[in-house]
């Protein structure tokens, strides 16, 4: 798969299957602590045919389970929301960008995404990153305090405009209007979806999708910063 370097198409199936299995666990047991994946019963085939069955028998466990659950439930979460509701969106987008990594081997290009859905994703995708140590310690040794970089949806209009500093970030969100009030440091245009795949590396800058202006470096240095 050329976006999961090293791995089959049975390797990603496997992955998203065991996030379904590790959602449903902590939201059911009402986990206050981070439970490994490797410590959750997954019920793994042996057989790699049997991962497609695998697969939607427990995504079906985990709607019913968070159909359940009052999402306010206190519960540890690997986000900024330490509670049941954070399992749904955290989910969803590994579901929606892992899509994008199959459609991209199979296909050689992905499907379009529905410009809220990836709306929520890129809202999702910035809120996290400073709650993952990896990716935290590396936007903290970024050194460029004070400098904005501007990611601008071409289909909504829709502007993210990040602040780097203090050994992290602030981002707002606004509109294409009020954005141009200011010049950033850096900033990239494209459809609300091909953003989302950016910001997760899916698809390079160079992308003829994408339309760029300001410092490049600050840009690469982000997106390399944010890679999960």
């Amino acid at each position: 798969m050329p976006t999961c370097p090293g791995w089959p198409l049975a390797e990603l199936t496997r992955h998203l299957g065991t996030v379904h299995h590790w959602a449903e666990h902590l939201v059911r047991t009402r986990a206050t602590v981070g439970v490994p994946a490797r410590d959750v019963p997954l019920g793994l085939p042996r057989d790699p045919a049997g991962y497609p069955a695998w697969l939607a028998d427990g995504a079906e466990a985990l709607v019913s389970t968070l159909r359940a659950a009052d999402p306010d439930t206190p519960l540890w979460s690997p986000g900024p929301e330490p509670r049941a509701g954070y399992y749904p969106r955290h989910v969803l987008f590994e579901a929606v960008v892992h899509q994008a990594d199959a459609e991209l081997a199979l296909a050689g290009a992905a499907e379009t995404i529905d410009p809220g859905t990836a709306a929520e994703g890129i809202e999702h995708h910035l809120a996290t990153l400073l709650y993952v140590p990896r990716t935290a310690e590396r936007i903290a040794h970024l050194d460029r305090d004070g400098e904005p970089l501007r990611f601008t949806a071409r289909d909504t209009g829709t502007v993210w405009t990040l602040t780097l500093g203090g050994g992290g970030f602030t981002q707002r969100r606004g509109s294409a209007v009020s954005a141009a009030r200011t010049e950033p440091a850096a900033g990239v245009t494209g459809d609300s979806g091909d953003l989302l795949l950016l910001l997760h590396r899916r698809y390079t800058a160079d992308d003829p999708r994408f339309a760029r202006t300001g410092d490049r470096a600050l840009l690469d240095d982000w997106l390399t910063a944010t890679a999960l």
